[in-house]
């Protein structure tokens, strides 16, 4: 029973790891895919724009 629960619990610990690593990859996939000025998420690009505009 002990050896049931042990490999319940290390098979989900392994799954939410794989899953997290998988949402940390799509996530760098679209920070790559999208221009932005110096770096900046595209929202804060679109709030500097502003900014400037306004200036």
């Amino acid at each position: 029973m002990i050896m049931v629960i042990g490999f319940a619990t290390m098979t989900g610990l392994v799954w939410v790891l794989a899953d997290g690593m998988a949402r940390e990859s799509e996530a760098e996939k679209r920070r790559m895919g999208t221009p932005s000025d110096c770096g900046l998420p595209p929202a804060l690009t679109e709030i500097r724009e502003t900014l400037k505009e306004a200036a």
